[in-house]
């Protein structure tokens, strides 16, 4: 583990952990964290101005976050040791369910995902 994550509770998570967090998020969010930019286009964000985080949002520490992580997917994140790249696979997966679908089809893409990757799903049951 790199020292400068050493605080970061990411570091230190089970995918499965990982999974439940950001699926738990999202399905209690359910909205997308984007901002609008020109001719009526939205863009998805780590955060939104109103608030709102994407699926990997929840894994950058409010201590550590700034602009300079918008735009930049997380395996560009990690390659430029912004983020760790503990479970960086899936949480590259899970932003894909957040910036490619409606948050009406984002349980049965998690339920999908979970099945992939040999995860549990109870936590999602209660979505349903």
């Amino acid at each position: 583990m790199q020292d400068k994550f050493k605080d970061w509770p990411l570091v230190n998570m089970k995918a499965q952990e990982v999974f439940d967090t950001s699926a738990e998020h999202l399905l209690t969010q359910m909205k997308k964290s984007i901002v609008k930019i020109v001719d009526g286009f939205n863009r998805c964000v780590y955060r939104s101005p109103e608030g709102l985080k994407c699926a990997a949002g929840p894994f950058i520490p409010d201590s550590v976050y700034n602009d300079s992580f918008e735009q930049t997917p997380w395996h560009v994140l990690v390659n430029k040791d912004m983020v760790p790249d503990t479970h960086s696979c899936l949480i590259e997966r899970l932003q894909r369910i957040h910036d490619n679908f409606k948050p009406e089809e984002w349980l049965k893409l998690l339920e999908s995902l979970a099945e992939r990757h040999s995860l549990d799903k109870t936590k999602l049951q209660k979505y349903r």
